[in-house]
């Protein structure tokens, strides 16, 4: 018995130095970068509300440069909300340069600004952005940093592969933990929250949910590893104890640029001429003159104050027929799969 105490013992200690060797890897990959140029794809399926036992499917390409606090994304997105229906086609272009946040769709002939810094359609966002209570995305260094705080970590073997198991966020009723492997920098193998839902919380008596993130590939460019092929996938059990998967997501990243020359104005999106904008801070609609003019809106009408592209730059939500990850992130309209995460993992606490 005092043999296997101090074994536990030695196993626990292993894992806490672990802990903090794998934290200071992501702090000195974080630190490595000071820019990127990305491109990947989201794909999403999952069942429709207006079509019992249907399925809706959503494909995004996106695009994104980023700078320090600098961003510039373009999304490009096809919606088919339900089997035999049309798809639905748009794209939306957010960038922050700084000082001013500005949204546009060519789509719509509208745009967006304001001086926040905005609708942020965040790379790391996809792959580290956790909801916990009211403290908004993480990152993994804060992810890591917070399961150092909670003590928690132990070594696992799943399938075949040694992981280091760490809870960042627990309750009562949920837990939330990464699995990183130290084969691949110690990023995150995979990511899975558990929760039991409240009696009565969903019609259909559902009662327990469970949420995993997998990495299966992983790219590495100039020194930064980062997981390139991931599955999300969102299982609930019913009162009868059957389970059922409601949605599953796939994020594919096509191609990476470390550290590109990028000039601050390429973060600033330029409205072509005769673009509605609505310009948040001082609560008007115009339509964009030549460049460096603009010229007010005739008549500012309700319609008016209801474009394409809202006060804060968000784009029209082509995909609400989806029950899927419902509300996690106000920031990441296009994830409904990943969104209900935050939501219900806020709502556990």
């Amino acid at each position: 018995m005092f043999y296997c105490a101090l074994l536990f013992v030695a196993f626990s200690a292993d894992a806490d130095v672990a802990l903090q060797t794998a934290s200071a890897a992501a702090e000195r990959q974080e630190q490595a970068v000071s820019a990127w140029r990305v491109v990947y794809s989201v794909s999403v399926t999952g069942n429709s509300s207006r079509t019992p036992g249907a399925t809706g499917r959503q494909q995004s390409i996106f695009q994104e440069l980023r700078k320090g606090d600098l961003y510039r994304t373009t999304r490009t997105t096809e919606t088919e909300v339900s089997k035999g229906l049309p798809s639905l086609k748009d794209e939306l272009e957010n960038a922050f340069d700084g000082s001013e946040f500005r949204s546009y769709s060519a789509k719509e002939n509208a745009g967006g600004l304001s001086t926040e810094s905005g609708v942020d359609h965040s790379f790391t966002g996809y792959l580290y952005g956790v909801g916990i209570g009211g403290n908004g995305v993480m990152t993994l260094v804060q992810l890591l940093h917070q399961a150092r705080t909670r003590g928690s970590a132990e070594w696992v073997q799943i399938k075949g592969d040694r992981l280091l198991k760490c809870v960042y966020d627990k309750g009562p009723t949920y837990e939330n933990s990464l699995y990183l492997d130290p084969a691949h920098s110690w990023q995150p193998e995979r990511r899975v929250a558990d929760m039991d839902l409240p009696p009565g919380s969903f019609p259909d008596g559902r009662k327990h949910q469970t949420l995993v993130w997998t990495a299966s590939a992983y790219v590495e460019k100039d020194g930064v590893t980062l997981p390139s092929n991931i599955r999300f996938t969102d299982e609930y059990v019913t009162a009868t104890g059957q389970t059922v998967r409601e949605s599953e997501r796939k994020l594919v990243v096509r191609s990476l640029e470390i550290n590109p020359a990028v000039d601050d104005a390429a973060f600033r999106i330029v409205f072509p001429e005769g673009t509605r904008v609505k310009d948040r801070d001082r609560e008007v609609v115009y339509i964009q003159g030549k460049p460096g003019s603009e010229r007010s809106h005739p008549a500012v009408s309700p319609e008016d104050l209801r474009p394409a592209l809202s006060m804060t730059g968000e784009q029209r939500t082509l995909w609400s027929d989806f029950r899927i990850w419902l509300g996690l992130s106000a920031l990441f309209l296009i994830a409904i799969a990943f969104a209900s995460w935050r939501q219900r993992a806020g709502s556990a606490s």
